[in-house]
């Protein structure tokens, strides 16, 4: 039998996104319910709220801290001298700051993964450190209801509104073929996405998840498209597995929407679009990159 790799994923379990309960659960859904699945690794939990002693981690080959961030992890200080490879799953682009790469030269961390494109990442990330794009956490939903059965309107938007990043949703929430909808969170979202045809995934600062899960669900995606956001690394395309926007057309692409409700490319585009974020988001095969990427530095 090939050896497995002992992977130690060390956090406090305190952290809000790795309870369960934050309406936020992809992380939790991805280190805590899915990797501990994976039969090539032997994936260890390491729930420590204080500090990190060596005999947690003892005989693991590699030690996955997320964010690097007192509110996330116990203090690792042990790890600095410990023979083991050092992954990190970054915070955002923006939250990539100089203090936090001190921290990862610090740890003396080989890896580091997020999702943001590799294009904008790696700026920010430490010399002699490697990076691989990993979504996480994307739901399970193996079935949708048919394309007659859903709400041909309203094109649906959720999510905060209020942040710099989001003026792409504010300006949207003004038209009139739009609604803003919320309280649905963590496993009722993909509930509340099924139920529509189209809707809208917008941050003009990184691609987030729900550029992955409204199509995931079904659904024909308006995708914010900038210069910042990373979106050509998703890989959708534009009139075929989705429906790309910019800040100049945004309108003009929701009044094509309205204008024919039974065109059947729409269907197409929703149809195609879940079949290759399921093809290339699913919980599995990021884990696979993930690991992938891990075992190179074995």
């Amino acid at each position: 039998m090939a050896y497995r790799p002992k992977v130690a994923f060390v956090y406090r379990p305190s952290c809000r996104f790795l309870t369960g309960k934050h309406h936020d659960n992809n992380y939790y859904r991805f280190f805590i319910e899915h990797l501990p699945t994976v039969e090539r690794v032997d994936y260890q939990l390491v729930p420590v709220e204080g500090v990190l002693v060596a005999s947690d981690v003892a005989g693991a080959d590699v030690v996955i801290v997320p964010w690097l961030a007192d509110w996330a992890i116990p203090d690792v200080s042990v790890l600095y001298d410990m023979p083991c490879v050092r992954a990190i799953m970054a915070p955002d682009l923006h939250d990539m700051t100089s203090k936090w790469q001190a921290s990862v030269e610090r740890l003396g961390a080989s890896l580091v993964f997020e999702r943001g494109a590799p294009r904008l990442a790696t700026p920010n990330i430490p010399d002699g450190v490697a990076y691989r794009q990993v979504w996480l956490g994307l739901h399970d939903v193996p079935e949708v209801p048919d394309w007659a059965d859903r709400y041909f309107l309203p094109i649906v938007l959720s999510g905060a509104m209020g942040h710099p990043a989001y003026a792409m949703r504010r300006a949207c929430d003004t038209h009139v073929a739009t609604q803003h909808i919320s309280g649905f969170y963590g496993n009722e979202f993909p509930i509340l996405l099924k139920q529509y045809r189209a809707g809208i995934a917008a941050c003009s600062s990184v691609a987030v998840q729900k550029y992955i899960e409204l199509p995931n669900c079904g659904m024909l995606t308006f995708m914010e498209v900038t210069p910042e956001n990373g979106f050509e690394s998703l890989g959708f395309e534009d009139g075929e597995t989705c429906v790309a926007m910019t800040d100049q057309n945004w309108h003009s692409r929701f009044d094509e929407y309205v204008a024919t409700p039974n065109d059947p490319r729409w269907q197409k585009i929703a149809d195609a679009g879940r079949k290759y974020t399921q093809g290339r988001y699913a919980m599995p095969v990021q884990a696979d990159i993930l690991f992938d990427a891990i075992e190179e530095l074995l």
